[in-house]
């Protein structure tokens, strides 16, 4: 029925949401991984320079 319908597409809705919310954290994740990584490398750049 059309009601039926409508509670697979809210079903569907709230699922693709929940899929999204954990991209979203898995993305944060990398995001502040690549962050580190770069003032990791920044710093050990700084160092290199400061012994030559």
């Amino acid at each position: 029925t059309e009601e039926e319908a409508r509670e697979r597409e809210a079903r569907a809705e709230v699922e693709i949401r929940a899929q999204i919310e954990e991209i979203e954290r898995a993305q944060a994740k990398v995001d502040a991984r690549a962050i580190v990584e770069v003032v990791t490398l920044e710093r050990l750049e700084a160092r290199i320079r400061d012994k030559m």
